[in-house]
Formats: structure tokens, sequence, C-alpha cells
């Protein structure tokens, strides 16, 4: 069960967009239904959902990767 979604943007030194992610927190009690999900170093779980996307320093879209609600990679 995702509990809640926080978007994490990292920008360059130049102000510019390097890294967009979707993180949802999820409950330990469903752990099970995310194979994927990763452990913040305050034990949060979580995993990432929507499109991750990295830009380069000249703003260009380098590569993006989409995922589900569960945390899988869609192709």
């Amino acid at each position: 069960m995702i509990l809640s979604k926080k978007e994490i943007v990292e920008k360059y030194p130049n102000g510019n967009i390097a890294y967009v992610e979707t993180r949802a927190v999820i409950s330990p009690l469903w752990i099970a239904l995310y194979p994927n999900h990763r452990i913040a170093p305050d034990g949060t779980l979580w995993i990432r959902t929507g499109v991750n996307k990295k830009y380069g320093p000249d703003g260009k879209l380098r590569w993006e990767i989409k995922y589900d609600d569960c945390g899988n990679m869609v192709k």
C-alpha cells in the first residue's frame, strides 16, 4: 500500500534540472507486493513510480525510465 508520494528534483549548479523522480513511501505490511523496494537511511520503505528523467547540463533529456505503481520498470 502506497502511503505517500514525493517528487525528487536535483539541479546542476547552473540551475538546470539534472534529475527528476517520483518516490512512493510504502507500508511495511505490504512489502511483498513491492519486490523493487528500497530502504532509506531512516528505515522508510520506498519505490520509484511514474517517469524518472535524467537531463544533461545543457537541459537536454539524456534518458528516462518508466515505472508502474508497484515499482516495476515498464517497457
